[in-house]
């Protein structure tokens, strides 16, 4: 074989070799994560993952979701609405919004008083953070709750 084709014919093949891996790896790379919106519906707490609608489910699952997530809050009937926690509340492990005031009737303070229709009352929870964030929720954002009676603090 003429050597000058051989020298082409080994570099057309380390380049298609080279295409092919990078091709490989942009078919395997992670797809980005997705950002999430949870509504609690319930006031209820069950143990220990909660049952859908719970603030614990919401929590679990935003933990579970790579990225940041929101929780929001549309509970029936007329607030304003308790939830009793039975057990410290998970860890907020990854970035989350927590928002109060998406619950119907209740709204930021603009010009008035701020109305807060979603309480957490942590009198049954033990011992504990009312909310704890973790390394990975240092960024949440909590809005438009009252989280009173924690064992430790809120």
């Amino acid at each position: 074989m003429n050597p000058v084709l051989r020298k082409v014919s080994v570099f057309i093949f380390a380049l298609m070799i080279a295409i092919g891996v990078l091709g490989l790896w942009f078919v395997v790379e992670p797809e980005a994560a997705h950002a999430a919106v949870y509504t609690v519906t319930l006031t209820t707490d069950t143990l220990p993952l909660g049952a859908a609608g719970e603030l614990r489910w919401a929590i679990n699952l935003a933990n579970s979701n790579p990225g940041a997530d929101t929780i929001n809050f549309s509970i029936p009937g007329a607030g304003p609405h308790t939830l009793s926690p039975l057990a410290p509340i998970p860890q907020l492990a990854d970035q989350v919004d927590i928002n109060g005031y998406s619950e119907p009737g209740s709204s930021p303070a603009d010009g008035g008083p701020a109305i807060i229709m979603i309480e957490i009352d942590g009198s049954l929870a033990g011992p504990g953070n009312g909310l704890d964030f973790g390394a990975g929720g240092s960024n949440s954002r909590v809005r438009g709750l009252a989280i009173n009676r924690c064992g430790d603090h809120a």
